[in-house]
């Protein structure tokens, strides 16, 4: 019956964090933290260093494939229009100028115009000859350019085929000469820069200095083209504008031959103007005259004395320009001299003067009103007779402001037809060309170097520090024991290469740690059992197969061999082996119910090793499953007053079930777990295993303990644990033979 070694079972004295082997470590202080790192990279650094060999040597001969790469830049000034300064749009031209460079377009010009070129073709001419015929580092680096694309493609399949980086004549192509073109503006000046980058210097050169001359040939070009067009635009404007010249002076010719030239009549103007004048002012005199007409009425008419009429017709006209002299009027005899000193009477008002002042009101407003007609008709006869000639004058200006227009735009005309005859400036002028480059821009191999060991020193202790967190091992005796819950009494370290000796491989010449490390567990295990009354029986399985147990029993069966002790080995283990028992004598047969089996259990003696052995798998075709079981138990029982000891060399818990209920009817049961291999789930579960027959049968609980196999010292003593594997690895061997040294 076997079982799954992940199965989890939870039941028993295991802790739910052993069972899992949930590794729940506290957080470490900072300077526990840096020691942990140094002892990673102590126990890793084969890896590391792996990674980093591995990775600089890709690095290296990938720098070195890759040829040096020369860089040659040339640079050119534009200046732009007062319009574009004070609009502001330098930043404009500036992108114009950048964008129209590295158009599709214009290089696509570029590359017409190379092959044409002289240079081009002597360095065309030699990269056809180191084509014919490419040196050993040119067939290296072809090959790993081959190899790297085909793993690209592999990688990154393209439904296209990629577009050839270089023609036969090492021509680029656009996509490869846009990859290898840089332009720039120089900081915030009108300088722009052409950088071209290329494994050939010449060529470099020789491509940036066309790129510059095609953009100046271009921009000239455009400029003579508009130039061309407004010559031809400036040419029809002047035809057009001289026949309209002309025109206007026939115009003004026909003109003063049919009106001739008109007198300036400065008189008539002036004695129109004062005409003009003195209408007005009568046109004033005679309003008042008229308002005061109006006065005098209004008085009548209401009733007024005639004291206040009269006084208002003496009261003088405001603002009057026609002043008349009033007659005086003859005082009356009651009036006293004023010589003579005596008071006047009040003068009294006469109704003949105030009608006579009336009367001469009533006359100096007809008399304003004729003025005033006579000297419009004189106006209007003035100006009908000055009409003709303002009219005459009128059109001859216009007409000599039409020909003043036309002459002024024939010679506009001829000034900017005179301008386009002058070489015109594209603006952009080549300011420094590319010099062939005489060092390469690319950075040094050796850098590259250098950094990726850097680089995969950090990558190689990252992948150290992930492997160390997904390794669900057990690797120390507190590990094991934490995990698991039971006593671990020690560990085994790796045996060494040895020979058969009957059934079982043992080293030619066992290492002194090995021998001490076999002595230890032994002595504790063996010490441990007997705690269990007259102990006798100790049962060593494990997990699964391959965990050094059989080895672990081999070793303590011949420790106690060599302290006179009576020693049986029973060799369990389910899987049979070629090799055979040989030259061991028959000593004695056991009647047992296993007599219904085809053959009988045979104990041989191993004179070499001082013990007797029982193997089971010796029995020809009986089930060694179930002889692992009740009924090896049983016999145990019989053989237990002959030998001191015995040791069985069980089979694995997920191979056999009998071990389970073999594990209830020993004196104790030691677990081997393998160092570095056996994942903490399986050893719990196993562990899980051997307790359930008593668990639930309420019985005494089988006394387990465990120990660590197949430890490699020098690995161990690199996790700095502070256990015996630590100071088993630095222990001096010591002289003399082992107890376990077969001659």
């Amino acid at each position: 019956m076997s079982q799954n070694p992940g199965e989890f079972i939870p039941i028993g004295r295991l802790s739910s964090r052993a069972a899992l082997g949930a590794d729940t470590q506290p957080s470490l202080p900072p300077e526990q933290m840096f020691h942990e790192i140094i002892n990673l990279v102590r126990r890793r650094r084969i890896f590391i260093a792996k990674v980093v060999l591995a990775g600089t040597l890709l690095t290296g001969v990938a720098a070195f494939v890759v040829p040096p790469a020369y860089t040659a830049t040339a640079q050119f000034m534009f200046e732009p229009t007062q319009a574009q300064m004070a609009a502001g749009l330098l930043e404009t031209v500036v992108d114009t100028h950048i964008a129209t460079l590295t158009s599709d377009a214009r290089l696509r010009d570029v590359l017409k115009a190379l092959p044409d070129l002289p240079q081009y073709k002597a360095v065309s001419a030699r990269a056809v000859s180191q084509m014919a015929n490419p040196t050993l580092g040119d067939r290296l680096r072809g090959s790993l350019v081959a190899i790297g694309k085909g793993l690209k493609n592999v990688v990154l399949p393209s439904p296209n085929p990629p577009e050839a980086l270089q023609a036969a004549n090492g021509l680029p192509s656009l996509d490869a000469m846009k990859n290898s073109l840089l332009v720039r503006q120089e900081r915030r000046s009108n300088v722009i820069s052409i950088s071209y980058r290329d494994v050939d210097p010449e060529r470099a050169a020789i491509i940036v200095n066309q790129v510059v001359q095609t953009h100046v040939d271009r921009l000239t070009d455009r400029m003579q083209q508009q130039a061309d067009a407004l010559r031809t635009g400036l040419d029809n404007r002047l035809i057009q504008s001289q026949a309209e010249l002309e025109a206007a002076d026939e115009a003004l010719r026909a003109h003063v031959s049919a009106h001739g030239t008109p007198s300036a009549d400065a008189a008539a103007g002036e004695l129109t103007a004062e005409t003009s004048r003195q209408l007005e002012l009568v046109r004033s005199e005679l309003l008042r005259r008229q308002e005061r007409l109006e006065q005098v009425r209004k008085l009548q008419l209401s009733g007024a004395p005639p004291e206040k009429i009269d006084a208002l017709l003496r009261e003088p006209l405001v603002g009057t320009q026609f002043a008349r002299a009033v007659a005086p009027i003859t005082a009356p005899e009651s009036q006293a001299d004023v010589n003579s000193g005596t008071i006047a009477a009040k003068p009294t008002v006469s109704g003949a003067d105030s009608e006579q002042r009336l009367q001469r009101l009533e006359h100096d407003v007809d008399v304003f009103r004729l003025q005033e007609h006579s000297l419009a008709e004189r106006i209007a006869s003035l100006q009908a007779a000055s009409g003709a000639d303002l009219a005459q004058r009128r059109e001859r200006q216009t007409l000599e402001r039409r020909a003043t227009t036309a002459a002024d735009v024939v010679r506009d005309l001829l000034r900017q037809q005179q301008q386009l005859k002058d070489p015109s400036s594209t603006g952009v002028q080549i300011l420094a060309q590319a010099s062939v480059p005489q060092r390469p821009s690319s950075l040094s191999p050796y850098l590259y170097i250098s950094a990726a060991m850097i680089a995969f020193a950090a990558l190689g202790g990252g992948a150290a520090s992930v492997l160390e967190r997904m390794d669900r091992s057990l690797r120390s005796e507190r590990e094991l024991a934490t995990t698991l819950g039971i006593g671990c009494i020690g560990l085994v370290p790796e045996a060494e290469e040895g020979r058969y000796n009957g059934r079982w491989r043992l080293p030619e010449c066992p290492s002194p740690p090995y021998d001490q490390a076999i002595e230890a567990v032994a002595a504790v295990a063996l010490e441990v059992i007997q705690h269990r009354g007259d102990g006798k029986i100790l049962a060593v399985t494990s997990s699964g197969p391959g965990e050094g147990k059989t080895a672990l029993a081999v070793g303590i069966a011949a420790y106690a061999a060599r302290f006179q002790r009576r020693v049986l080995l029973i060799c369990a283990d389910a899987p049979r082996q070629d090799v055979k028992l040989t030259g061991l004598s028959s000593e004695t047969n056991l009647d047992s119910d296993v007599s219904a089996q085809r053959a009988s259990l045979e104990i041989r003696r191993d004179s070499a090793l001082g013990f007797d052995c029982l193997a089971l798998d010796e029995i020809g075709d009986a089930n060694t499953a179930s002889l692992v079981g009740s009924q090896l138990a049983n016999s145990l029982d019989k053989l237990r007053d002959r030998y001191d000891y015995m040791i069985i060399a069980a089979p694995g818990v997920f191979e056999s079930a009998g071990i389970r209920i073999l594990a209830a009817r020993v004196d104790g049961v030691l677990f081997a777990v393998r160092w570095g291999s056996t994942r903490r789930d399986v050893a719990a579960n196993a562990i899980e295993l051997l307790m359930k027959p008593a668990l639930l049968s309420g019985g005494p609980r089988p006394k387990i303990f465990a120990v660590l196999t197949r430890v490699n010292l020098k690995a161990h003593a690199g996790y700095r644990r502070g256990d015996t594997g630590e100071f088993l690895g630095k222990r001096p061997q010591r002289s003399g033979g082992s107890g376990l040294h077969v001659s």
